[in-house]
């Protein structure tokens, strides 16, 4: 059994639900960070893992210090962060991705195809109105 396996053991499951809100409020509150929405089971494997870091043995014990030192708040706050993946992280996936998008919809909108190129339609000049 490892060591973070014994601080969950060591404290009840009602009384650890408890205490990890009361981290979780604090940290909206005194910081403004909100992580009520995340994954549990992940937000308390992170927590316990620095718990193990710092010494501590309850999720209150880490409420105090997080609430009354900055540098255990930043460790928690880089504890709990996850990097923003983005959408093409790599470009050669994002030309494949458009060129696909493309081929679909000249298949299925022939004309919206102009001298090998995609045309925006805009509302009304396509249809013969020309704006005042």
């Amino acid at each position: 059994m490892g060591a973070i396996d014994r601080l969950r053991r060591s404290t009840a499951p009602e009384l650890e639900e408890l205490e990890l809100e009361l981290l979780l409020e604090g940290m909206v509150r005194r910081y403004g960070h909100d992580f009520r929405m995340h994954e549990r089971s992940q937000l308390k494997r992170r927590l316990y893992a620095l718990m193990q870091q710092r010494g501590l043995r309850t999720l209150s014990q880490l409420l105090d210090r997080v609430l009354h030192d900055p540098a255990t708040c930043s460790a928690l706050l880089r504890s709990l962060s996850v990097p923003t993946a983005t959408l093409f992280d790599d470009p050669a996936e994002a030309v494949l991705l458009r060129e696909a998008a493309q081929a679909s919809l000249l298949r299925h909108r022939p004309a919206a195809r102009v001298a090998g190129r995609l045309r925006r339609r805009r509302p009304g000049v396509d249809a013969g109105h020309h704006p005042a």
